[in-house]
């Protein structure tokens, strides 16, 4: 089992951490909001448990946060919840203000998933701050303001992508080819592939990860998932969680970080099942 400090050194190494401490003053100090938000929720996961954290009475008041925590609750594995996370920071290439935004909260729903005590997680992500910033601007004297049951206005959100265009065919032929692939083994999928001709690029992703040996697949993904394409890395993925057998819902949200679209909480199992059934079907037809 890996320390908690290799695992916030995992951590550190996904995001560009300068981004943050780069930002404008004013900036920073709607980020101490943010982070006392996430302070709240560590204190409530500390009570309730991680598998009812989308119990908050905070829920709702900011997409992203809500989204993680419901990750949480429904016992995603922290390697997934590490993609996951990331995913969605990538697509804020051009805002360093949503970009601190989602790393902030995605870092600190991360510590919560791995016990970290509540006030070092608020410390930690403050400090992500800057020490001039802490020093010069919020004069932070390493008290903790705010309890669980300080109100937190919250009042930027992120703009996610509404809808997603042609990826969305995409993603729901992929999770339609994994779902046959549960039921089915690879070589059949492959054989299914390989006469409906659906998607060149997906088909040679998912011949170069068909190794034997787990360590290298992944070294061979990570690889891959180094490009910028949204459209290929939604392929490379794919290919990839079709190996490795990763249930439909868990897919489903990890590919919507990739196209950056939201994902609603809410959203029933059966929704996802239904859609993957009619891709299914139509593809067993043609």
């Amino acid at each position: 089992m890996k320390s908690k400090f290799e695992v916030l050194l995992e951590m550190e190494a996904l995001f560009d951490l300068e981004r943050i401490e780069n930002l404008a003053v004013p900036e920073k100090f709607k980020l101490v909001d943010y982070i006392g938000l996430v302070y709240q929720e560590a204190i409530f996961a500390k009570q309730v448990g991680l598998l009812k954290v989308d119990q908050s009475p905070r829920r709702g008041i900011n997409k992203t946060l809500t989204l993680y925590l419901m990750l949480l609750s429904k016992g995603t594995k922290f390697s997934m919840l590490k993609r996951i996370i990331h995913n969605y920071t990538r697509n804020f290439d051009q805002s360093d203000v949503y970009y601190a935004q989602t790393v902030i909260m995605g870092m600190g729903v991360m510590m919560i998933d791995q016990e970290f005590d509540s006030k070092a997680i608020y410390n930690y992500l403050m400090h992500l701050l800057g020490r001039d910033f802490l020093v010069k601007n919020q004069k932070y004297d390493g008290l903790v303001k705010i309890t669980k049951d300080t109100k937190i206005d919250i009042s930027t959100e992120i703009d996610y992508r509404p809808f997603e265009g042609s990826m969305r065919k995409v993603k729901y032929d992929i999770l339609a080819v994994m779902k046959y692939n549960y039921e089915h083994d690879l070589a059949a999928t492959k054989e299914l592939l390989s006469k409906k001709r659906e998607n060149d690029v997906f088909n040679f992703y998912l011949n170069m990860l068909d190794v034997s040996c787990p360590t290298l697949r992944k070294r061979i993904f990570d690889t891959y998932d180094l490009q910028e394409s949204r459209m290929q890395r939604l392929l490379l993925n794919g290919a990839y969680e079709l190996i490795n057998k990763t249930d439909l819902f868990t897919a489903h949200y990890l590919f919507n970080s990739i196209i950056g679209k939201y994902s609603r909480y809410e959203k029933d199992n059966k929704e996802v099942e239904n859609e993957c059934d009619s891709n299914l079907a139509a593809m067993l037809e043609g």
